[in-house]
């Protein structure tokens, strides 16, 4: 004779069996984790392993194995949820690395930009550089007024020029 045998039971009698919620039970179904039967009336019943003998003892066997089968789903999903992550995070630290070397190589490329010159009134005149609005009213002698700052004449780009930066 057979020492399993299988007994159906309603999925909350199932969640209560398995000390977990009804959801739980309707997840693992779904998943394909538990055995499902239907009945005739459209009520579906959950498949668990049980032992042939009523006594007590017997039951508490049966409910540690089911709890070790129960234990052990649970194993399973969390080793594939690390083995997930762990292949997310060695994906991301590769995806940094990636992007540490572009920064790195686009900021050799850029040249050091020169300090700006700190241009005078007499300065602006030499250079050709345009006059403030304070050297044309002839307000530029005011020491409490802080320095404008004059831009190196350059010729504007064209973007510049079209769009009015």
């Amino acid at each position: 004779m057979n020492a399993d045998h299988s007994k159906r039971y309603t999925v909350r009698e199932a969640a209560e069996l398995l000390n977990i919620t009804p959801e739980a039970v309707r997840a693992r179904l779904f998943r394909g984790t538990l055995q499902r039967e239907t009945g005739d009336d459209g009520t579906v019943y959950v498949v668990l392993r049980t032992q042939p003998n009523a006594d007590q003892s017997h039951d508490q066997s049966t409910t540690q194995v089911l709890m070790l089968e129960r234990l052990d789903s649970q194993l399973e999903d969390m080793r594939e949820q690390v083995a997930f992550l762990r292949r997310e995070l060695d994906h991301r630290t590769d995806e940094i690395r990636r992007r540490d070397t572009i920064i790195a190589q686009l900021t050799q490329r850029i040249p050091e930009l020169p300090a700006p010159e700190e241009h005078h009134a007499s300065s602006s005149d030499e250079t050709g550089a345009p006059e403030t609005a304070t050297e044309r009213e002839g307000g530029g002698d005011d020491d409490d007024a802080p320095p404008l700052r004059q831009w190196p004449t350059k010729p504007r780009s064209l973007w510049r020029r079209m769009f009015g930066v």
